[in-house]
């Protein structure tokens, strides 16, 4: 568990967000991993990669309407 708490030392660090995000989603906790993927856009410019990740990840919980904004 080292690794989720790692974010509390380097919380600007956007891929400890990026890589801890996949885990939860191989996990199936899409919501955590949108909770991690979410600071990601502001921590990098131009983070469509993110956007088009969460829109996703919204997708697959039945969000259809999140997943479009």
């Amino acid at each position: 568990m080292i690794w989720f708490e790692y974010d509390q030392i380097c919380p600007w660090d956007p891929s400890l967000h990026e890589t801890r995000a996949e885990c939860y989603i191989q996990m199936g906790e899409y919501y955590k991993a949108i909770s991690d993927i979410r600071p990601t856009t502001s921590l990098r410019s131009d983070n469509r990669p993110a956007f088009l990740k969460m829109s996703h990840l919204y997708y697959k919980l039945g969000d259809a309407e999140e997943s479009l904004k």
